[in-house]
């Protein structure tokens, strides 16, 4: 069991060996295969560190430059872009999906869901598209959506018009479930207003403006597997190259790494 928290070798390339240093003490003590954290005082970046292996069980040791996959982080960058595109007039909080999808086919409890709503977990929505409620996973949904088999923009299309022939789980601004379809549906409507890809636009308008240079899509690991970190599950610290598919990049899809992500936590 102690394999997956073997000390780490801290490097000039493990940023702040002071922050380091920490990080390595809780590392071990809570048996992660890395570690990666930055300090903000005053508004500004102070020290920036990771410690730990890409992959468990080796000594690949992580950089401070490496790019981790922030899994639901993701959503906060989504927001932040909606906002952006709101000030720049595209639409606003208060657009709904029917204003979106004038010609789209959907239940009537859709059409006046908002964009806010979507993105505060207060459209009625499940977790996720067939779920009874917010926590329940069918067969169905691994089956139909777990998988990229369309380009990110044609998916998440298809899912919003799936998604609003569905039963909501409860009125729009009743109730709180978190919600990845909502962001889903949010990425697909900033789309359809603009015209551009959600990762188009979140390069445009997020990660050029903010110099986010390590900032992208999917499992860094998958694109570089020598120099970037891989996933891991359980208790044992499994690694795993899989994870969400690319198409779910407003709900949870985007890696960075620990310094550009602090630039984006000051913003």
């Amino acid at each position: 069991l102690g394999c997956a928290a073997t000390p780490a070798t801290i490097t000039d390339k493990s940023g702040d060996s002071d922050l380091a240093g920490l990080l390595e003490s809780i590392r071990i003590k809570e048996r992660l295969p890395a570690l990666a954290a930055a300090i903000i005082i005053d508004g500004n970046i102070y020290a920036t560190a990771a410690v730990g292996t890409r992959k468990a069980k080796t000594k690949n040791w992580v950089t401070v430059e490496d790019k981790f996959l922030i899994a639901s982080c993701s959503k906060a960058f989504t927001a932040t872009l909606a906002a952006v595109l709101i000030e720049k007039g595209y639409l606003s909080w208060n657009t709904t999906l029917r204003e979106a999808y004038p010609d789209l086919n959907m239940r009537s409890e859709y059409e006046n869901i908002t964009l806010i709503q979507l993105l505060s977990h207060r459209a009625g929505l499940p977790e996720w598209i067939y779920h009874v409620s917010s926590k329940n996973v069918t067969d169905q949904f691994a089956e139909n959506w777990w998988t990229d088999r369309d380009t990110p923009t044609d998916m998440r299309s298809e899912y919003l018009r799936e998604t609003v022939k569905e039963n909501l789980a409860d009125s729009p601004g009743k109730s709180v479930f978190y919600s990845n379809s909502g962001y889903l549906m949010a990425g697909a409507m900033l789309e359809k207003i603009t015209g551009k890809s959600y990762e188009q636009l979140m390069t445009e308008e997020i990660f050029k403006p903010l110099e986010l240079h390590t900032a992208g899509f999917g499992p860094p690991a998958k694109l570089d597997p020598q120099n970037q970190p891989i996933g891991h599950y359980g208790y044992f610290r499994s690694p795993c190259l899989e994870d969400f598919p690319v198409y779910m990049a407003p709900a949870a899809v985007i890696h960075i790494s620990i310094k550009d992500w602090a630039k984006f936590i000051l913003l």
